[in-house]
Order: structure tokens, then sequence, then C-alpha cells
């Protein structure tokens, strides 16, 4: 699957500081970007992937957006940086 100890660490800081995102987010998987490669959050089954994509979770999605953008190394450089095409499931 390509999910690196870093990229994890990464992750768990990003989702749980300042203010912890929920749980949803927290324990799914992170694949930071690389390259052209845009970052990936992977969570454990279809149904969470859906609940994480939708409506309910908008203003979480927006704040992961502005903390991911905020740390300089993983900006991709795409346009937009990550929505809903980013959410996998196992």
């Amino acid at each position: 699957m390509g999910a690196r100890a870093e990229d994890q660490a990464i992750w768990h800081a990003l989702v749980g500081n300042p203010t912890p995102l929920p749980m949803l987010f927290r324990e799914a998987l992170f694949l930071a970007p690389r390259e052209d490669t845009p970052p990936v959050i992977i969570l454990r089954t279809p149904e969470e992937r859906e609940r994480v994509g939708g409506g309910g979770y908008a203003k979480e999605r927006q704040e992961l957006e502005r903390r991911l953008r905020a740390v300089p190394h993983l900006r991709t450089g795409r346009a937009g940086g990550w929505d809903g095409d980013a959410l996998h499931d196992l």
C-alpha cells in the first residue's frame, strides 16, 4: 500500500492538533503527496469513506485541507488541494 511511518506521524499531528478532528479522521491512514501524487486518506470501510465524504463532514474536510496547506512539504502544487477523490477505503 505504501503507507510510511513518517506519513502516519505527520497525519496524527495534522488531525490531532490544535483541535482534534473526528475519530474517523484520526483512525485513517495517510499517504503524503509525492511528486505529482496528491495526498490520500485511507479509511477502514466504504461506509466510513461515504460518511467522511458527505455533507456532515464538510467543515472538517475544509479544516483538514487548511492544515495540509499549512505544511510546506505537503503541498502538491495542484490547484484545489485534496477533495473527495483523496478518500479511499481498504
